[in-house]
């Protein structure tokens, strides 16, 4: 997917993971993982991609495929600390 505005990997699950048939080809979803539900997945996934746009929230949610209003609204709730961010630092 090289050129592709989406086209951004993340290598936080390993490939045994990840689901083996895409999404809608009529194929059962192996490997998905089911231990983990929705929330807790973006608690991993919010502070990787955080870290590596050392903290830019615009380019965190541009590789998340997300609004910024939203990924903001996902910090708040799961309180995730961005990095070069000081916890109460005031307004």
């Amino acid at each position: 997917m090289t050129g592709s505005s989406r086209g951004t990997r993340l290598n936080l699950l390993p490939p045994s993971r990840l689901p083996s048939d895409p999404p809608g080809s009529g194929r059962p979803r192996s490997g998905l993982p089911t231990d983990l539900t929705l929330s807790e997945l973006e608690r991993q996934v919010i502070p990787a991609v955080l870290d590596r746009t050392g903290g830019n929230v615009a380019e965190a949610a541009r590789i998340l495929g997300i609004d910024r209003s939203t990924l903001y609204d996902k910090i708040r709730r799961y309180e995730i600390e961005r990095p070069g961010k000081k916890e109460g630092g005031g307004a």
